[in-house]
């Protein structure tokens, strides 16, 4: 029922679901740096807010963060894409 749940939350948003990709992000709520682990070598990593508008869109690379300190607090979505630009995974967070 909770998954349901969360998958209905960011659907009302505009956002798809999120693909089949391993993607674990802490810690959450983040204060500066959100880290993450991922079986995704390389790519875009986008920030989304809750009415589906990109926020934020940097390079990512394996064992670096995502620098969220300059956005303002409440939740967002992590979207990390393949080098080609395919969503590989997303995931939910909060910003302190």
């Amino acid at each position: 029922m909770a998954r349901a749940l969360a998958a209905y939350h960011l659907l009302a948003t505009g956002i798809a679901p999120a693909p089949g990709g391993r993607l674990q992000l802490w810690p959450s709520p983040a204060d500066s740096l959100l880290m993450l682990q991922t079986d995704l070598s390389e790519g875009q990593s986008q920030i989304i807010d809750l009415l589906g508008r990109e926020i934020l869109r940097q390079p990512y690379t394996q064992g670096q963060g995502v620098q969220v300190s300059r956005l303002p607090a409440g939740p967002y979505v992590l979207v990390l894409s393949d080098k080609n630009g395919k969503p590989h995974a997303r995931k939910p967070f909060l910003k302190n």
